[in-house]
């Protein structure tokens, strides 16, 4: 399976947290002519205080998956009626797995894959194996935004 839901999560002030920064603070993808705002992929943990405000999300998410650690921590948004096309994404042969923790989401968002689609929940973690094909459709009126950590054997 692409993805396999794991247990819940406190998100504590996570989601108030990136609900205050406004969307046209992220690193923006290049535009297509259309005005719309594109957020990009956020790595820096620097940024907003990001690692800060997820240091107790990645603990918890590795305190359940033993002899493993985390390593690149990500923000990912995808604004309303905006997608992410099918792609596979290349991980090093120590990787085990990408968990994903939507933060923001609303019904119409899916993660779209070989084995169907799914919903990913607010307050879910999520095992990802991004080496299979994937997509990323938000039909919603709201932004998806998910924390995103890769997990590595140890």
């Amino acid at each position: 399976m692409t993805v396999v839901r794991l247990w819940p999560v406190d998100l504590g002030d996570l989601p108030n947290w990136i609900a205050a920064i406004p969307f046209a603070d992220w690193p923006q993808q290049r535009p297509l002519g259309d005005g719309q705002l594109r957020p990009a992929m956020v790595t820096d943990e620097g940024w907003f205080g990001f690692g800060r405000k997820t240091d107790g999300l990645v603990a918890a998410i590795i305190l359940h998956i033993p002899n493993c650690r985390a390593v690149q921590r990500m923000l990912s948004v995808v604004m309303p009626g905006h997608e992410i096309e099918h792609h596979q994404d290349l991980q090093p042969p120590y990787w085990l797995c990408r968990v994903h923790v939507p933060i923001l989401t609303n019904g119409k968002a899916r993660f779209i894959t070989d084995d169907g689609d799914t919903n990913m929940k607010v307050g879910q973690a999520y095992r990802v194996d991004t080496t299979k094909p994937h997509a990323v459709r938000n039909d919603g009126a709201t932004p998806r935004v998910h924390f995103m950590v890769d997990v590595w054997q140890s």
